[in-house]
């Protein structure tokens, strides 16, 4: 008598009944009828639901069957019993990858462990998944399970997605879930909530204050400008309606550093843009092989902005040849003022660190680094500052030259 594997094999033209006799499959079931009978033949027993697909198909081949002498009236023999297939689904913390254990202990690093068998839905979570974590599942394929590294930020994100999809949350995943299901990012996220500060220390509150006054509809993308420095991350409200276009890109960096596309953007532009955010004092780096020719394009650029009172060239030259003419031309521009606290731009070069500085009690809010400049000199002057939250290259030859100094993710091109 015939099982339901021989019916398969047969359909498939694996087990032949008659020479010159052949099945005839249509296409939309080629692939699973041959992958069934390839498995038989392996001696690998059918799960239950293949066994019901296996019998639904040997079925609608029923006529094919009869016309070659086989009755298809019993499909209840099997050739192999059939394979117990464990379908649970459950989430649960674990100590380590292979571990069933539940766990939560802060000094662990435990794993979000996410189990099922195969379905087209469920491998689009997880995909979907991939890209709201921050890091990547790893994939136990013999037990079914996925590992993302633990983070409560992960378990929320993991659990809302599969919890209209029968999964079992283990007690501790539960408890877990539920208590970060109820928190409340007013109360704990640094950020402005209908124009009032909350959620950092009182000292960043009243810094902020007395820099940019009290928070309002005006002010607030000031606010949002001091965001990488005081680790704000919400904003009720947000105006920019006041504020120039590139005020506002440069308020909305994501990274400290910036690279300016120069023909888009005059140097004037950007130093008005910097005056709406109030970015003064301002340490403008200039290339030592051509400091000359980009001080006196840099201050024509902004003469007409600022006083010349308002700024300091903090190094001079070797008094001969071009070294000459450049000192003499901070002389008889007014540049060479006395380092106060109060000035508001201060030039230096890149190949030195400019200890005069360093040393005063002024600190820049921004640092521009102009014309030619070589990075890794440059850096020598920037790790003097290190706590300055914008820093902002602007020249041409150096712009696809950045992009290999630093890493994309490290630097906003406005």
């Amino acid at each position: 008598m015939l099982t339901v594997e021989d019916y398969i094999e047969i359909l498939a033209n694996i087990q032949t009944v008659g020479q010159d006799i052949t099945f005839k499959i249509v296409s939309s079931d080629y692939n699973l009828v041959n992958s069934l009978a390839r498995q038989t033949v392996k001696g690998t027993p059918f799960t239950d639901r293949q066994c019901e697909l296996a019998k639904k198909k040997i079925t609608e081949y029923q006529d094919q069957f009869e016309s070659v002498g086989i009755s298809v009236s019993d499909l209840t023999n099997l050739r192999m019993p059939l394979r117990e297939i464990d379908r649970s689904r459950w989430i649960k913390i674990v100590e380590h990858q292979g571990s069933t254990d539940r766990v939560y202990e802060a000094d662990s690093a435990p794993f979000i462990a996410v189990r099922f068998t195969f379905q087209k839905k469920l491998i689009s979570a997880i995909e979907q998944l991939s890209r709201a974590v921050t890091e990547k599942p790893s994939y136990d394929r013999e037990n079914k399970i996925h590992y993302f590294p633990y983070s409560e930020r992960s378990l929320w994100e993991i659990v809302e997605a599969f919890k209209d999809k029968n999964f079992e949350l283990d007690e501790n995943t539960q408890s877990v879930y539920d208590k970060i299901s109820q928190f409340n990012a007013n109360d704990h996220v640094p950020g402005i909530y209908n124009y009032e500060l909350k959620n950092i220390p009182d000292t960043a509150k009243n810094n902020l204050k007395e820099e940019l006054g009290a928070v309002s509809k005006d002010n607030i993308l000031l606010y949002k400008d001091r965001s990488i420095l005081y680790g704000l991350q919400n904003f009720d409200n947000l105006d920019e309606s006041n504020f120039s276009t590139l005020a506002t890109k440069i308020a909305h960096r994501k990274n400290t550093t910036i690279s300016l596309k120069v023909d888009a953007y005059t140097i004037s532009d950007v130093i008005l843009a910097l005056e709406e955010l109030k970015r003064y004092p301002i340490l403008v780096i200039l290339p030592n092989d051509k400091c000359f020719d980009s001080l006196v394009t840099f201050y024509n650029g902004i003469k007409n902005i600022l006083l010349a009172e308002d700024m300091s060239v903090v190094f001079r030259l070797d008094n001969t040849g071009d070294g000459l003419h450049f000192n003499q031309y901070i002389k008889d521009n007014n540049l060479n003022n006395k380092l106060a606290k109060d000035t508001k731009i201060v030039y230096t070069t890149d190949n030195k660190i400019p200890k005069p500085v360093v040393n005063s009690d002024w600190y820049p809010r921004t640092i521009l680094v102009y014309g030619s400049s070589r990075i890794t000199s440059t850096r020598k002057v920037l790790s003097c500052y290190t706590h300055t939250d914008l820093i902002m290259h602007y020249d041409p030859e150096s712009a696809a030259g950045l992009k290999y100094f630093y890493s994309r993710s490290n630097l906003d091109e406005i």
